[in-house]
């Protein structure tokens, strides 16, 4: 885990907060299409994120919040989450139709949310 960790400070060093933040924010999107349990999530991410945080002086509330963004706009749109395909085929649509509708509503969130970061990294 320590190796991991020194790994990564090594690959942030030097980058600004705004940077690492956006980067883990992706990472976070990307990984919620393998991990969909967000305890699961947070269980495998978090003794990574936090030392990471530390380390490269990054507010810690900010890291969690880039966590929960990050996880909850996909669960709309990844076909591994079961509430979402359950839902669609009660509804009757088809999951083509909801990416139709779903994608440029998930962009704006996205948008909103890396806007939303921005904002509280220049807080804290």
């Amino acid at each position: 885990m320590d190796t991991i960790i020194h790994s990564l400070a090594a690959m942030f060093e030097g980058k600004s907060p705004f940077m690492v933040i956006f980067l883990l924010y992706i990472f976070v999107l990307v990984f919620n299409a393998f991990v969909i349990s967000v305890s699961g999530k947070a269980f495998i991410l978090f003794p990574v994120l936090k030392p990471l945080a530390d380390i490269l002086g990054i507010n810690q509330q900010v890291v969690v919040t880039t966590f929960q963004l990050g996880d909850g706009f996909t669960n709309y749109v990844f076909p591994s989450s079961g509430s979402l395909m359950a839902g669609l085929e009660l509804g009757g649509v088809t999951y083509q139709q909801w990416l139709k509708f779903a994608g440029k509503l998930l962009l704006v969130l996205l948008g909103g949310g890396f806007a939303f970061l921005a904002q509280i990294i220049g807080l804290s």
